[in-house]
């Protein structure tokens, strides 16, 4: 939890250390040892998320500088594999936490989003661009159960979202709002994005078939983590 917390917690001391009453009490203490030291607060705050990775690096020392045949070399060997795998799962819930947070702040931001809902454990965030809705296609069908499609000119630029499972499209409201205007499930194909030769994002979905116009970075980077977002 607290290394969960700790990019709060840095945050939190950034923002009140902008109060000369605060600035001033922390400075004067950090000179006081017999408060918290030489170290600033910032640093105390650190230490903590520190200590595994110390323990670590100390436990792999002693290992290397123990011969097989010393009794202390089998709990050395199993310290260091049980600390190896606190690590990985504390950094594993912190890579949790951080998505979730993520999603938490993109779903405060973007209205309508709560009804999807975003938040869902499996869900994790790609990309965020905007691009301009060149065109939609998508299939229609008449009142006798006829297909056709459809092929829509849109021209309007959209904010969209790119998450593991889905890609979301959202109506920029005076450069700041965000409004939930549709989803693209990219359930369709295993590798439904292409960059076409005019440089456009060509995003093949259930729905329809996108054509996106913005930055070619951005184009050529989205294409990739598309058609690459079930992998890590």
């Amino acid at each position: 939890m607290y290394t969960n917390n700790h990019d709060t917690s840095v945050a939190t001391l950034s923002s009140v250390m902008s109060r000369r009453a605060v600035n001033s009490f922390v400075q004067g203490a950090r000179y006081d040892v017999t408060q918290i030291g030489q170290v600033g607060l910032d640093g105390h705050l650190l230490t903590p998320v520190q200590r595994l990775p110390r323990y670590r690096m100390l436990l792999m020392d002693l290992l290397s500088n123990t011969p097989v045949s010393h009794p202390d070399h089998e709990s050395l060997y199993l310290a260091l594999k049980d600390l190896n795998r606190t690590i990985y799962e504390v950094n594993e819930k912190k890579r949790v936490f951080e998505h979730q947070s993520r999603l938490r702040k993109i779903q405060e931001k973007v209205a309508g989003s709560a009804d999807l809902p975003l938040l869902t454990p499996h869900r994790v965030f790609k990309l965020m661009a905007n691009f301009r809705l060149q065109i939609f296609s998508e299939l229609v069908a008449d009142k006798h159960g006829k297909l056709s499609v459809r092929r829509i000119g849109v021209g309007t630029i959209y904010r969209f979202f790119l998450f593991s499972d889905m890609i979301m499209q959202c109506t920029i409201i005076m450069n700041k709002d965000l409004r939930l205007n549709r989803v693209y499930k990219l359930s369709t194909r295993v590798t439904p994005a292409e960059v076409t030769c005019d440089n456009d994002l060509r995003i093949v979905d259930s729905e329809g078939v996108l054509y996106l116009k913005g930055d070619l970075t951005d184009i050529r980077k989205w294409a990739h983590e598309i058609n690459n977002r079930l992998e890590g």
